[in-house]
């Protein structure tokens, strides 16, 4: 490359810098995303994704995935369907503004649905996952005034 163009770039790189800086300390704000892995309070701990790998359709009976799974949080009153849910937080965005702050936690929703027959063996399961979206912080969040 030509030593001017990385002259150039190299400038340019610091005035975006020096840019950001200014106008974090004229506003007073910073907002720093933190990127995190942890279920929310409350959620069932004992499942991921890659939990619904050991079930198989035909084989695999309600007793099996009770004992390996707990107590389901949703159930039909035949017994003919189960789910189980949990939530996990994968972002948190900090935003900092003079002597206050706060916190937007940014997660997922997931439902494991489980279908038996009538003999209470496996005949079809859907792992679902919600899009993103925000969550209310599992803890509190203390700000100054």
């Amino acid at each position: 490359m030509n030593r001017d163009l990385l002259r150039l770039i190299y400038s340019r790189w610091w005035q975006s810098v020096a840019l950001a800086a200014a106008l974090t300390a004229v506003t007073g704000c910073i907002v720093l995303p933190v990127p995190v892995n942890y279920h929310t309070h409350g959620s069932r701990k004992n499942l991921r994704s890659e939990d619904a790998q050991w079930l198989v359709r035909g084989q695999t009976t309600r007793k099996q995935v009770v004992l390996r799974l707990g107590e389901p949080d949703e159930i039909e009153d035949d017994g003919s369907s189960v789910v189980y849910r949990w939530e996990k937080i994968y972002l948190q965005v900090w935003i900092v503004f003079w002597s206050a702050g706060g916190r937007d936690d940014f997660g997922r929703d997931y439902a494991l649905e489980l279908a038996f027959d009538l003999h209470g063996t496996l005949t079809k399961h859907a792992l679902l996952k919600s899009g993103f979206k925000i969550k209310p912080p599992s803890s509190l969040v203390v700000t100054n005034k």
